[in-house]
Order: structure tokens, then sequence, then C-alpha cells
């Protein structure tokens, strides 16, 4: 078997994507040589742990003394406590590479863990000085992709006595020069100082040591964010089993405890460093989870190509479309057949080019309220799957209807048609007539087709959930953005009311 290991995203470096071998031999290799990590902290889902030996397979590739800790299991839509627990352990543990195992709300928790509190602690032997050394070259880890090669400290100081009871001042004079394959960096600090019978205050690499409920309360995007916020230095591993592509963004959702609103977590989050795939192991996915989280990419492939804000380019529509092509066709075939790991394979490759076009550079597309809404209603015990499989065609259809993006869906209508597997499908379901059909109808024909819910009530969600879930909706920014802004709660629950029943 060989390795295909490439950027997932032509306009950037990262993430990196790995897949053609097992996964356990692909994070062994690349926790040495693109991160150069020792101290190893998995997330694992509940049910891989429980089911299966892929986290045994797992660690015992890595090798037992890297990994210094491990959480099993965490509940949808990541709730802020259960962020705070990770993040306590594995500070805790010192690890220096966050490892995701499973589906997506694992690897929300990891972006937020990594941005709350996990510091690079640049490991010298500079402690305490030395004055019959007065100029030292210290190698320190630099983790970041392959370009870092290495980096190093270039200390010089010197020594003034002022006599009397006040001790020596040592005057310090620091340089971090880094080498990659391309360039050297150097960077000059401002001259320090500290007196020789005091050691000098270390300083975390990261002001974001949220360890309390109401200190993550000044990380999320919003009115209420802290002006001083720090890049995380940690990174991050994620091994997805199912299709939502949450690895491939740098932003991440997580849900406040108590009042079940979803919370999103921007700039300066960041995502994987590196996403493994590995078709086999997606066959321990239960069927309602791969199937609806592939409507989920879908969904970043639809309202993308439907948008209406930002720049939609020639680029973004074909990454669209390429997904679409790839993800509706996977989909059916692993409906009919789930041990066709083809067929998965296009399923994880086309969410990944539904990603490309979400997050390209160019575009800056914005999604609509399919995901907005869903943001929401996630957390009222809803999969984030399904609720794309719920809220896609009925927004496709709201939109329609008042005037939006009609020539945007048509034209990713009529892509659509061209699948002999797509019209198969709307003609089973009593759709002969082809022209009379939009988008949303060819929408709802293949999530039908694949078994999957429609309806609120399908999936426990009555109607005495709806003027919350429309009020909590409102202060999602991609409802904001939707090809219809939605800025009026009523609005909101005039899509709603479509898929209530």
């Amino acid at each position: 078997m060989t390795e295909t290991l490439r950027p997932a995203f032509v306009d950037r470096p990262r993430p990196l994507l790995s897949y053609g071998i097992p996964f356990p031999a692909a994070a062994a290799l690349h926790v040495d040589d693109l991160f150069h990590a020792s101290r190893v902290y998995i997330i694992c889902s509940g049910s891989l742990a429980r089911n299966t030996d892929a986290l045994d397979r797992l660690v015992a590739a890595i090798g037992a003394k890297k990994v210094v800790g491990k959480r099993i299991g965490m509940q949808s839509h990541t709730l802020w406590s259960e962020v705070l627990e990770v993040a306590n352990a594995a500070r805790e543990v010192e690890a220096d590479c966050l490892i995701t195992l499973g589906a997506g709300s694992l690897t929300d928790a990891a972006k937020v863990v990594a941005l709350v509190s996990l510091p690079l602690v640049l490991h010298t032997s500079l402690t305490p000085l030395q004055t019959s050394n007065p100029q030292r070259r210290i190698p320190i880890m630099y983790r970041q992709d392959k370009l870092a090669v290495r980096s190093y400290l270039h200390v010089q100081y010197t020594m003034t006595s002022p006599g009397g009871p006040h001790p020596p001042t040592i005057y310090i004079h620091i340089e971090l020069t880094t080498t990659t394959t391309t360039t050297t960096t150097t960077t000059t600090t401002t001259t320090t100082q500290h007196p020789t019978n005091q050691q000098p205050k270390k300083k975390k690499a990261l002001a974001n040591n949220a360890t309390t409920m109401t200190a993550l309360a000044a990380l999320p995007t919003g009115p209420s964010q802290s002006a001083d916020l720090h890049p995380p230095s940690i990174p991050i591993i994620s091994i997805p089993t199912a299709l939502s592509a949450g690895e491939y963004s740098s932003f991440a959702g997580a849900t406040h405890d108590t009042t079940r609103r979803k919370h999103s977590f921007r700039s300066p989050t960041r995502g994987p460093g590196l996403v493994i795939l590995d078709p086999g192991l997606t066959t321990t996915t239960p069927a309602r989870v791969w199937l609806s989280t592939g409507v989920r990419a879908v969904d970043h492939g639809v309202e993308t190509s439907c948008a209406a804000r930002g720049t939609p380019t020639t680029e973004t529509d074909q990454l669209a479309r390429h997904a679409l092509g790839l993800l509706v066709p996977g989909l059916l075939r692993t409906a009919r057949d789930p041990a066709d790991g083809a067929a998965r394979l296009d399923c994880q490759l086309g969410a990944v080019e539904a990603m490309a076009a979400v997050t390209a550079e160019h575009g800056a597309l914005q999604l609509g309220a399919s995901h907005g809404i869903g943001h929401q209603l996630g957390p009222l015990g809803v999969g984030h799957g399904e609720t794309s499989c719920i809220l896609l065609p009925a927004v496709c259809k709201y939109n329609a209807a008042h005037g939006a993006n009609r020539d945007r869906q048509e034209k990713l209508k009529q892509f659509l048609l061209k699948r002999a597997e797509v019209v198969d499908v709307l003609r089973r379901q009593g759709k002969e007539d082809l022209d009379q059909v939009d988008l949303g109808d060819v929408l709802d024909a293949v999530i039908r087709e694949l078994g999957m819910p429609r309806s609120l009530r399908e999936v426990g969600v009555g109607r005495d959930k709806l003027d919350s879930l429309a009020e909590n909706s409102l202060h999602d920014r991609w409802c904001q953005t939707n090809p219809v802004p939605l800025k009026e709660k009523s609005q909101v629950l005039e899509i709603l009311e479509m898929v209530v029943q």
C-alpha cells in the first residue's frame, strides 16, 4: 500500500491529507516526522472504544509510552463543560499533540481545547543562567508542518556589578532563528534584565488560559470576545469516521451547558494540521451517522454553490460541483452496499472538495440558513447531519420562493440531473416530469432514498421548541448571510413550519 500525502486544498498548505495506508500506521508516522511529538493525548469516540479495537491499534502503533492521556467519549455538539474537562486533563499531562479518533464533535472539542489553554513549552537547558558561558545556542522544538526543520535560541548576555548590597544585573539579548526548507528567519527581542538572585518569570505562549465556564465565555466570536486572544500552538491530528468535514476548517462550535445555545469559535482558532482518511475504519460508523453526515457535506456544497454573499468564482463553483458529483452517487452506493470501499473514499474526498469550496480564500463565500438554523437545532438532540437532512430542501425552497438565487439553484439542479443515479431516484419516487421539479425536490428525493429523517417530528422536536429555536437562530451569522437574510423570528418560523411534521 502507498500513502498519498498532500495538502487538502490547493491554495493552502494545511491541513495535510493522508490516505492509502491504515490509519494507525499513518498516525504513528506523522506524530514523529511532521509534529515531532512525544506526549500525545487522544480524544476517542465512545462507541469506537467500546465496540472496536481501533483505539488499541492506534495506541500500539504510536507507542504506549507516547500516549500520555485518553478521553473516551463526548456528548454531541461539544458541551463547554466537557471541553474544560479535556483541556484540564491535557494540560495536566503536558500534551504536545491532540489526536481525535471519531466524528465531528470530537474535532470541534479539540479545536477549542487547543485554543483554551495549551501553551507551546520551549524546553531549554538555560536554567539557571551560567555566567561562565555568556553565549548559548539552544535548540528548541517548533511544531508546525513539514516546512519547519529546526529553531534555535541565540542568547548572549553581559553582567554588571554596581557594588554594595545590590545584586548584579544581567542584560540579555535573545534572537530566535527558524530554519526551514526555503528560508531562515531571525527575530530579535528587546534587551531585558533581571537580578541574578531571581529567576526570570516564565511567560506562557498563550493567554487563553480558561479553566472555568466564565473564562471560556470570553473566547467565542461575538461582542463579549476578549481582545487579547492568542492562536493555539498545539497540533491536532484528526482521524474522522463520518463526513461532516469540520476537520477541514478553523471554525468550531461548542454548546453552553445551561442555555443550550451553540457558540461559534473562529479566529484565532485553528483546525487540524493533518487529517487521516481510512475508508475501512468508516465501516464501523452506524449507517445513519455515515449517511446523514454525508448529507451535511452535500449541504456544504449546495449552500456554497447557491451562495449570494461573498464572491462566487469559477473555482468555487467547480469545487462545489465536483464535491457533489462524488458525494451524491457515493452516498447512494454506500447505502446499497456498506462494504463498497471505493464509494466510501469517494464520499470522503467529496467532503474535502466541499470544504475547499466553503473555505476558499478568494471566494470568501457565506453559507446560509440550513447551517445557521442547524447549529441551533443540534443542541436539541439532533445529530449534525440530521439537521441538514431536515432543513436543506426547505431552505432552498424558501430562498427560491422569496426570489433569491433562483438562477444558481437551477444550474445546480441541472448539474445533478445529469447523474443517472439521481434521475433514477426521482422516478422511483414518482417524479417523472423533471421540468417540474426544483432543487429542493431533488434534494428531498435523494435524502428520502437514503432513509434519512425529513421532519422535526421524526427527531423528537415538537412545536413547543420552535419559538426558542427561531430566537437562537437569529444570532447565528449564517442566518444573517442566507440569500434571503433572516432578520426576524417570523422568517425562521416560516422555514420551520415547512419541516415540523
